[in-house]
């Protein structure tokens, strides 16, 4: 039904009633129209959220085919990482900042060692998020050198130890104390000084990471063609020769400076001697231990008497040579 018009009085005044049926459905429609477009928009803010959301990649860390999980770093180091993924702006954050350092710089993680143990660190990319596992370990000992040769009372030999954990042990082995060692933990220098001939070995121990092993041989020049006693105390071999050799099956053999096997000693010289016991079957390598005994008396000869560790040096067709500490004897096969 339309609108009515009705005229009332003068023909210049004129009330208009107007029937609002249509108008309140028009104001519904309008505000359901408001409503829809609303729900409409935010619909769609949402869908280009989801959108955004699902076009930045996870963040890929390193440039291998997958993404780190973990990796190693020495104290003191430091190391480079290549990221990639999210919104290609990165941030990053380490869970305990005093075993490792991380930063950012543009599309690079920077992370250095501080002290070692685990600790994670996590990179941020928009709403991505990668978490990376960083083992702060100790360096690799490092010795200078592996073997030196050396020669008794000579200048002192200079080594530099480097790497290993906090606390890195000297394993010294040296059964003849052939050595004189002076470590400085400023410098990592090992002074080494050789007293008399042998051998001994150097092994730089430290948790967590491989041993390292230095051997040292200490040699006095000259050669061993002569039967008796050496000094080996010195750079050149010093020979006692004798001028009586005595050998007995099941006690030794004796080494006299006089034609009396037991030594001589008449008021005004001394004529020493020394006796080394018997070994049997004699092995190059065998270390064994053996009585020896001076004349006249315990000390007249440059060695004294008691029972003493020695080295099979070397086995020879009618002789053999033992080494001990800063001596050497070379002496008759037993038969």
């Amino acid at each position: 039904m339309g609108n009515v018009f009705y005229l009332l009085g003068k023909p210049n005044k004129i009330k208009i009633k107007v029937n609002n049926k249509f108008d309140k459905i028009n104001n519904i429609i309008m505000k359901h129209t408001i409503i829809m477009s609303l729900l409409a928009v935010f619909l769609g803010l949402m869908s280009c959220e989801k959108g955004n959301k699902d076009e930045y990649p996870e963040i890929k860390v390193g440039k291998g085919s997958e993404s780190l999980k973990e990796i190693s770093i020495n104290k003191l180091t430091e190391r480079k990482i290549v990221l990639s993924g999210g919104n290609e702006k990165f941030l990053a954050n380490v869970e305990n900042s005093k075993l490792a350092q991380v930063t950012i710089h543009k599309d690079t993680l920077k992370i250095k060692g501080l002290f070692e143990g685990e600790t994670f660190a996590t990179i941020t990319s928009h709403d991505r998020k990668a978490h990376l596992k960083i083992n702060v370990i100790p360096q690799e000992i490092s010795i200078s050198q592996d073997y030196i040769l050396l020669h008794p009372r000579d200048e002192s030999k200079f080594v530099s130890l480097t790497g290993g954990g906090d606390i890195v042990n000297l394993d010294v082995d040296d059964p003849y104390g052939i050595l004189n060692l002076k470590w400085n933990g400023k410098t990592n220098i090992l002074e080494i000084n050789a007293l008399h001939e042998g051998e001994a070995t150097i092994t730089a121990v430290s948790n967590g990471v491989a041993s390292k092993t230095l051997k040292v041989v200490v040699r006095s020049e000259g050669n061993l063609e002569k039967l008796g006693y050496y000094s080996s105390y010195s750079r050149t071999l010093s020979h006692i020769e004798p001028k009586l050799v005595v050998k007995r099956a099941g006690v030794g053999t004796w080494f006299t400076n006089s034609t009396v096997p037991y030594g001589v000693n008449d008021g005004f010289n001394q004529r020493s001697a020394v006796r080394v016991g018997e070994i049997l079957n004699p092995q190059k390598g065998q270390n064994v231990q053996v009585e020896i005994k001076s004349f006249p008396y315990p000390t007249s000869f440059s060695i004294g008497t008691g029972t003493y560790p020695v080295f099979v040096e070397e086995v020879r067709d009618t002789t053999f040579v033992i080494r001990g500490k800063g001596f050497k004897f070379v002496l008759p096969k037993p038969e």
